[in-house]
């Protein structure tokens, strides 16, 4: 959260150091390295148990579908974090995890500054490494999560959901997610489904020294069509966890509220990426 990945089995000797980063693109790396479940469950329990989860960003950003107006203009951010309740000492050498992620919606161009929509994205998921002839190949999740906008009334969204999600590992460059859903819809958005699907499939490329990163997430929905996520990162500065960000957002059910209605919006700002990002 490879077919072949060098894990650093340093933990014991660099943990004050992992403690004090927020940034350790180490950990895995795309050499060939055979591993074993011991070495990966040892670093996974020597991990900060508090810790980004999703990437954080802030970003602004215009319409390519509609005019441009402070109506249509805003800023879009995201707040994500993860706190590991046990280690691995679960059946099948699964770790518990309490994770939180929040998405909104900030019309800044408006003379108010209102905020438009907030999402908010509680979790429990139980996450475990895949391990195939000493590769590490993948991580494995599942889960239950929520997800609100905080409102009532006419206003109010939410659903309540379980969830699978995996992710395999190519090379020390290349990896694949998948995610599927069964949710539970409130009245207010009965047909949700409609517009948001059960699943996405994310292809994710970063470069070996982390400088670059690319992701192009398809969400299949009815009658074929998809909503599409791509987005672009890059670190101009090696001692960083700072990243300039680019994302176009093409479909609907970009935030709860206006779930039903298009979105084609692109948005440049700055992003902040979680550390041992694919142990999760």
């Amino acid at each position: 959260m490879l077919t072949a990945v060098s894990v650093f089995a340093q933990v014991a000797s660099d943990s004050t150091e992992i403690q004090d980063s927020t940034y350790v693109p180490e950990v895995l790396t795309p050499d060939y390295k055979e591993v074993d479940d011991k070495e990966i469950l040892n670093i996974i329990d020597n991990m900060p148990v508090f810790g980004i989860y999703q990437d954080n960003y802030f970003t602004t950003g215009i319409p390519v579908n509609e005019p441009i107006t402070p109506h249509t203009a805003d800023a879009k951010y995201q707040v994500s974090f993860r706190h590991r309740v046990t280690k691995t000492i679960l059946p099948l050498n699964t770790a518990l995890f309490l994770t939180y992620t929040q998405r909104s919606f900030w019309n800044v161009y408006e003379e108010s500054l209102p905020f438009k929509d907030s999402n908010f994205n509680p979790g429990l998921a139980l996450s475990r490494h895949l391990i195939h002839k000493n590769k590490l190949w993948g991580i494995a999740t599942v889960g239950f999560e929520h997800e609100s906008n905080g409102r009532d009334s006419i206003y109010s969204r939410s659903w309540n959901y379980l969830m699978s999600n995996v992710t395999y590992y190519l090379n020390g460059s290349i990896s694949l997610n998948g995610k599927v859903w069964l949710g539970f819809l409130a009245e207010e958005n009965h047909d949700l489904f409609r517009y948001k699907g059960i699943g996405q499939l994310t292809f994710n490329y970063h470069s070996k020294n982390d400088f670059l990163f690319l992701s192009a997430t398809v969400n299949p929905r009815k009658a074929g069509r998809i909503n599409t996520i791509l987005e672009i990162s890059i670190r101009p500065f090696e001692s960083m966890n700072q990243f300039v960000f680019l994302q176009w957002y093409q479909g609907y059910a970009e935030n709860l509220l206006n779930y039903n209605e298009l979105t084609s919006k692109v948005r440049l700002g700055f992003c902040i990426k979680p550390a041992f990002r694919s142990f999760y």
